[in-house]
């Protein structure tokens, strides 16, 4: 593989493949390659300016032919970006909805639904019990 920028993009046509109708570009780097191309849409999910890599799979006497990569800072193509505590967001999630499912079916109110679930995210933030083993006969569970 081997990174560069591209500088021209131009349709070549399409083609009928098994996949269905392919649309071929070639596209010009500016280390002086160019590299036929296939997309599945007729805008290449790349444009000029770009810095990719790009992978030759195949060279005859009509050119070179390959795939391209569009580089991406976090390591994901077409992420969005990620929250710092996104991690505490998914935990305090999942344990406001065990609480309720625990609690699921019985009188109930707000205040012990939340409750239980932020000793669960505690427990799961620390690996502690935020609670004294006098208190262990109060819990529902």
């Amino acid at each position: 593989m081997k990174e560069a920028t591209i500088t021209q993009i131009t349709g070549n046509g399409t083609w009928e493949s098994k996949y269905g109708v392919l649309y071929q570009f070639e596209v010009t780097f500016d280390d002086d390659v160019i590299l036929r191309v296939n997309a599945k849409t007729e805008t290449p999910p790349y444009k000029v300016g770009d810095k990719v890599t790009y992978t030759v799979t195949k060279e005859s006497q009509y050119g070179k032919a390959g795939k391209i990569q569009k580089e991406s800072s976090s390591g994901f193509s077409n992420s969005a970006p990620m929250s710092p505590d996104r991690d505490a967001k998914i935990i305090r999630q999942t344990c406001i909805k065990a609480s309720a499912e625990l609690y699921k079916g019985s009188k109930w109110n707000a205040q012990q639904v939340i409750g239980t679930a932020e000793m669960l995210v505690q427990y799961c933030l620390t690996g502690e019990m935020p609670i004294k083993k006098e208190e262990d006969e109060a819990l529902p569970f």
